[in-house]
């Protein structure tokens, strides 16, 4: 999160950190709590493609929030999740 941070706050992505403020969402940690608590969502996670580059890795860190959004608190809207 904190390398990340600091990406953001250099040239036009400013603008995201002056908006986000202190609302940092840390996905490495869904993604332990997915591993742990429920299998079947963790092993839907898109995969990275570990190039290493600040800009790619938010960018997949966006898409892998946006998986468990979709996977884990909009399913939750729906109803109770089946045993």
């Amino acid at each position: 999160v904190h390398a990340d941070k600091a990406f953001l706050r250099k040239g036009p992505y400013k603008k995201v950190m002056d908006h986000l403020h202190y609302r940092i969402l840390d996905v490495s940690s869904m993604k332990i709590a997915a591993q742990l608590w429920s299998e079947d969502i963790y092993k839907g996670v898109p995969k990275k493609r570990n190039v290493h580059a600040a800009k790619d890795d938010i960018l997949e860190s966006i898409a892998e929030a946006r998986y468990y959004k979709e996977a884990i608190f909009e399913r939750a809207k729906a109803g109770p999740i089946p045993k």
